[in-house]
């Protein structure tokens, strides 16, 4: 009877231990949600991603947060934690399967997982077994990949997944409310018919050079240029 006690009490408290954890890990998601919502520059934003998936999951290992280039097509490292150098900076052979595919991956394994044929010199270099990989949809587009790895084999579990979809899918909707923010700068100093600077922005621009001027003791100098297009739609610059 005593044992059958003892071996309840070891069940509870298991489960306390678990139940715990969960909350923990909600309440950090909750924090994460809030600095998110919270922050419009996109250096910002991806170091916040980094930041609270690293402290929502609190796994031993690296934290690598990738954006798609627009104009290559590809990806790019944007931030990384857990490691001064990364080799992979424009992502590997998993995070291209997570692009392509538009879904998330879990690996206990990197070196006896049969979807992905290595050779041992693609993956000794970055020291890392076990990984999760999510996705960053916005707007039906994948915008980028958001990875755990560590050097121990099966760290990760399906709750970790689970949870780091959820901030990837935060991550991707703060990352495009910072591509739109971007763009409403823009808009707001270049003629959105010339791709020229408006007035205003020229004008503050110039009072600013010429204080930078003064204050250094150097010359100043302005070249304006009228621009238009000749018979043949042809665009020319005349002084």
């Amino acid at each position: 009877a005593i044992i059958l006690s003892n071996n309840g009490i070891a069940e509870k408290e298991k489960t306390l231990s678990s139940f715990t954890e969960k909350l923990k890990r909600y309440s950090t998601l909750k924090e994460a949600v809030e600095a998110l919502s919270a922050s419009l520059s996109l250096d910002e934003v991806s170091r916040l991603i980094i930041e609270k998936s690293r402290t929502t999951l609190n796994k031993v290992g690296r934290v690598l947060l990738y954006l798609v280039d627009t104009e290559k097509q590809e990806l790019m490292l944007s931030v990384s934690h857990g490691s001064s150098r990364v080799k992979a900076k424009r992502g590997d052979i998993f995070d291209h399967w997570v692009l392509r595919h538009r879904k998330s991956l879990i690996i206990e394994d990197v070196f006896k997982d049969f979807r992905f044929p290595l050779h041992d010199e693609d993956i000794l270099e970055e020291t890392f077994r076990s990984m999760i990989s999510a996705p960053l949809v916005s707007e039906n587009k994948v915008i980028g990949v958001l990875r755990m790895d560590s050097p121990y084999e099966a760290l990760y579990t399906q709750d970790d997944l689970r949870l780091l979809d959820i901030l990837s899918d935060l991550g991707a909707l703060a990352i495009q409310n910072s591509y739109l923010y971007l763009r409403t700068q823009e808009l707001a100093i270049m003629d959105s018919l010339t791709g020229l600077a408006v007035r205003r922005h020229f004008v503050d621009r110039l009072k600013a050079e010429i204080k930078r001027s003064a204050r250094k003791g150097t010359k100043l100098a302005v070249l304006m240029c009228r621009g238009g297009r000749d018979q043949e739609g042809y665009k020319r610059f005349a002084p």
